[in-house]
């Protein structure tokens, strides 16, 4: 049996698609899936839609919950699922000042950049 996680991913990246965005796996659950082991890390990025769109999605599939505006990172209730957008780290003033912001256009080859691939 699949689970409701992985099920419900599918169905946010079918919106997401239909509204002209992509979504990628990344995180745990690809690396798990690379070491063939089971994972409860479901993990989606969305790149191509602006973050009104994805939340306008979010709020037709269930609940949703926002876990970071500034990183744009959502959640659904009920789900264990982190739908994030790409970001980028944005240079906000002084020496060591720095902030993350989100950049759907950003590009996935940039946005792995950020990801922590171990």
């Amino acid at each position: 049996m699949e689970d409701k996680n992985l099920i419900m991913a599918r169905r946010v990246a079918e919106r997401v698609e239909q509204a002209g965005g992509k979504v990628y796996y990344v995180g745990g659950l690809v690396r798990d899936w690379l070491l063939n082991r089971e994972s409860k890390d479901v993990d989606i990025e969305v790149h191509g839609i602006t973050p009104e769109s994805l939340q306008s999605i979010l709020k037709e599939l269930g609940s949703p919950i926002l876990m970071g505006a500034s990183f744009g990172v959502y959640g659904l209730a009920h789900f264990d699922l982190d739908i994030s957008m790409p970001r980028k780290r944005q240079h906000s003033g002084g020496k060591a000042d720095f902030e993350n912001c989100v950049e759907p256009f950003l590009g996935t080859r940039e946005a792995a950049r950020r990801r922590d691939l171990t």
